[in-house]
């Protein structure tokens, strides 16, 4: 089973965003998984798999219906084009992606989950090509075949790094809080800050008394980080 953080599925996802956690949850144990808890939602993606080689994969959930699907591209009664199948999550993941400012040779991969769509109907839809992966329902119903959908190649520490600061900022540790020294390679890659590694994370997050609407949650966790739960606060 996939190491997930936090290993509780959110409180405020919808549905569809459930469906998938609970999907990614059973998968192998060479998976690690994040969610997004912070509070951009529209600015990140949903999810951040990371293979024990390195392989990295961000994932969004579209709350598309198969309505949706069947209607993609086609002229609405004011004869103006409506937003084509998947372009707000695709705009979504690129943003976030060219954000990241990583060198060319490293590379994530991105993937769109339509849980409300069967694979053939978005095969069969009007929608336009992106440039991320898209799947339907199906691939959230068995416990195989996301590995299809990895980067080809595995990012590097500092770019791992870079990935995790942007997508789990509430586990930044600052520099004044670590002896860590500061390494010539991560000062030339603009880093300083420091990360909980993913056990001292799994602890923090495990603990967490999540409220309804989703605020304070970064709060909660740098005040645990304040009480010395970031310990060295290695990544």
């Amino acid at each position: 089973m996939a190491r997930i953080l936090p290993d509780s599925p959110p409180r405020v996802g919808s549905s569809e965003v459930i469906k998938v956690f609970n999907a990614l949850k059973k998968l192998p144990d060479e998976y690690t998984v994040w969610h997004n808890m912070h509070f951009d939602k529209k600015e990140a993606p949903d999810f951040l798999l990371l293979r024990q080689d390195g392989r990295a994969l961000l994932v969004v959930v579209s709350s598309a219906t198969s309505r949706d699907a069947k209607f993609a591209g086609q002229l609405t009664l004011m004869e103006s084009k409506p937003v084509p199948l998947g372009q707000p999550e695709d705009e979504r993941l690129t943003s976030f992606v060219s954000s990241l400012e990583l060198p060319k040779a490293q590379e994530i991969s991105t993937l769109i989950v339509f849980p409300n769509i069967s694979s053939e109907q978005l095969q069969k839809s009007a929608a336009e090509s992106f440039q991320a992966h898209w799947v339907g329902r199906d691939v959230i119903q068995q416990e195989s075949g996301w590995d299809a959908y990895l980067a080809s190649t595995p990012l590097d520490d500092i770019s791992l790094e870079k990935l995790r600061q942007r997508f789990t900022p509430e586990v930044v540790v600052p520099e004044g809080m670590t002896v860590r020294p500061m390494t010539e390679r991560r000062r030339e890659a603009g880093l300083k800050d420091y990360l909980l590694d993913y056990d001292q994370e799994l602890a923090v997050k495990s603990d967490l008394d999540l409220p309804d609407e989703g605020q304070g949650v970064s709060s909660d966790i740098r005040l645990k980080i304040n009480n010395g739960v970031a310990g060295s606060g290695k990544t």
